[in-house]
């Protein structure tokens, strides 16, 4: 009697074994379709940096970090080029004004009458 518990407990035992070993190696699998993943994708990197590179070194225009320069001189520089943007960010800040102004004075969609509207309050809103 005692050899049938035996030979049911080796078969389980052997079953068992024989599920985790499978599972196992679907996962090695598994792992080794990812690490070839990785791989190309990291040259697909590698290449693309490579070409990042050379645009950069045939670009002068690309301001390089110069992080061993005198703070002063480079303050001078950013101060000179904010100086050259200032007619750009002016007239940006005349179309944005422009453009409030629109929105104040009309409705989305609406047209001007003369009167200036103003949003209407809630009752959920806080009147101080």
């Amino acid at each position: 009697m005692w050899w049938i518990v035996w030979v049911v407990l080796v078969v389980g035992a052997v079953v068992a074994l024989g599920l985790i070993l499978r599972d196992v190696w679907s996962r090695a699998k598994e792992f080794g379709r990812e690490l070839e993943r990785a791989q190309s994708v990291s040259a697909e990197l590698s290449l693309r940096a490579d070409e990042l590179e050379r645009v950069a070194a045939e670009n002068p225009t690309v301001a390089r970090a110069r992080l061993d320069d005198d703070p002063d001189t480079l303050r001078a520089e950013y101060r000179a080029v904010r100086a050259s943007h200032a007619p750009q960010r002016a007239a940006r800040a005349a179309r944005h004004r422009r453009t409030w102004g629109r929105w104040v004075r009309d409705e989305w969609p609406g047209s001007y009458d003369g009167q200036v509207r103003t949003p209407a309050r809630t009752e959920t809103e806080d009147p101080t």
